[in-house]
């Protein structure tokens, strides 16, 4: 819920990066008039799906899994590694465990259209194919000059079997990795997909992975997030559970599937595989979307937008019940989401054999992809859109010349002045810094996104940095139509 909070009374002083500034939770949001937080769901691909499974070493149960893409700007090509099941042609036995997984990958020059590497050194199909070893989630770390790429995987999806578990590995280059067994991060259950981030703020490692909890209403293991920590990648904490979803939510008959997890500037932004369970007593049969949370410590974690979807399943036939493992790559002003889509609820294998289906050729899962423009994820626009809206941060200090809106709205359609952090706030009449007034600011358009805030008066136009002895001051966004996504002092 956005606070109504006399802004005078806000009891800290917010000290900015240089980072956009989201609305994801109320961390820049004092005290709001008409505003609401609107999720911007992500845009499907119309070619979904855009990865299919078409060689022998991916015709097995559940197909083509667990997208992990990142973009490489060396070769200014995006890089993919996924999961994919062999056949077992004994269907009497669909039990994931009785098939054998493959890493595999993929490349793409524009990350929408993609090919699968073949190279001939695996003689396995007696034909090139795409199966690698090594980490299946790449992750880049510059801070660490001796270690740059970081790895995630679990045994088996290795093509040498090893020790159980969750297992660490490092690279210099991102393709000649250390042995996946000297950092072994945890042998507890991680059978959905895990995240692997550096997150900077805290200085820490962080993976999100599944632990287990119970309820007397539902028989079995609920799934919730488990969290696993270290300072230097080579020593883990062990993992600790939370849960996302309360019981006025809907828990335990609505569940967090996984938490994909990543840095965004100050922040951590996780993508939530959500299960929504379909029968009483039935702790399988469920249909996924993908809602997002926003932590600040990589603990403490909240659901945006009092839970709206972010991605949702369908409407189309190959995702139609089931969108889960999403991934986020970011190129320049794009931000690319590939995740993993079913025509067929979670658990609906059980009834398929119960009725003597063949899961092997109906259980498909495909790959698509999705895009976001850069910050918009969430809007804050007019609750009544007849009226003002009018939303004041916190006080706030910065450095930095230059104040930055991501909007979608004539720049007729907004105003910003600055406001006295020490003087009265009691809605309109607050004391504005001089010369910051509402009616002598104006909107630039600088690109596709975003807006530069100048002020004009009497012939002189000036920015940000005029108001710099004024701080901690406020900052009064007020919108006659059109969307607000994200602030930025630079």
């Amino acid at each position: 819920m956005i606070k109504q909070t006399n802004a005078n009374d806000c009891p800290y002083v917010i000290s900015l990066s240089n980072n956009p500034q989201l609305f994801l939770d109320d961390h820049c949001v004092g005290w709001t008039i008409n505003m609401t937080r609107q999720m911007q769901p992500a845009s499907k691909h119309t070619d979904n799906p855009i990865i299919e499974a078409d060689y022998p070493w991916e015709q097995g149960l559940f197909g083509l899994n667990c997208p992990a893409a990142f973009y490489d700007p060396t070769s200014d090509r995006f890089r993919m590694r996924y999961s994919a099941f062999e056949k077992n042609t004994a269907t009497d036995k669909p039990q994931k465990s009785k098939y054998k997984i493959y890493l595999c990958c993929a490349e793409s020059q524009d990350g929408f259209e993609w090919h699968k590497v073949l190279a001939d050194d695996n003689t396995k199909y007696n034909q090139p194919n795409n199966i690698v070893d090594g980490p299946w989630l790449i992750i880049h770390t510059p801070h660490d000059s001796d270690r740059p790429f970081k790895g995630l995987t679990h045994s088996k999806n290795l093509v040498t079997a090893i020790e159980f578990g969750t297992l660490g590995m490092h690279s210099m280059d991102g393709t000649n990795w250390s042995p996946p067994n000297g950092i072994h991060i945890t042998d507890t259950k991680c059978d959905t997909i895990s995240s692997l981030v550096w997150f900077n703020a805290v200085q820490k490692y962080f993976v999100f992975t599944r632990t287990q909890m119970w309820h007397p209403d539902l028989q079995g293991h609920l799934r919730v997030t488990g969290i696993i920590e270290s300072r230097d990648f080579e020593h883990w904490e062990p993992k600790r559970g939370i849960n996302l979803i309360s019981e006025a939510e809907g828990f335990p008959y609505l569940q967090v599937h996984g938490l994909n997890v990543h840095e965004y500037g100050d922040i951590l932004i996780g993508l939530i595989p959500m299960v929504h369970l379909q029968e009483p007593g039935n702790n399988f049969l469920g249909k996924f979307d993908i809602q997002m949370a926003i932590s600040r410590d990589g603990w403490h974690w909240q659901r945006v937008a009092d839970g709206d979807v972010f991605l949702p399943n369908g409407p189309e036939n190959w995702d139609r019940w089931y969108v889960h493992s999403c991934s986020m790559v970011r190129k320049k002003d794009t931000l690319y989401y590939y995740y993993q889509g079913r025509p067929q609820m979670h658990g609906a294998i059980r009834q398929m054999r119960e009725q003597g289906v063949d899961f092997n050729s109906t259980m498909r899962t495909d790959l698509g992809m999705a895009t976001v423009p850069a910050d918009r994820f969430v809007a804050m626009t007019q609750k009544n859109s007849d009226e003002l809206g009018i939303l004041d941060t916190p006080p706030i200090r910065f450095d930095g010349n230059d104040l930055l809106v991501n909007a979608e709205l004539d720049p007729t359609d907004m105003q910003v002045e600055l406001i006295d952090e020490a003087g009265p706030v009691a809605q309109y009449q607050s004391k504005v810094v001089p010369g910051f007034e509402r009616e002598y600011s104006r909107l630039v358009k600088i690109d596709d996104l975003r807006y530069k805030v100048l002020w004009s008066k009497e012939g002189t136009e000036y920015g940000l940095s005029k108001a710099t002895d004024h701080q901690p001051l406020l900052i009064r966004f007020l919108v006659r139509k059109g969307k607000l996504f994200s602030f930025q002092v630079i």
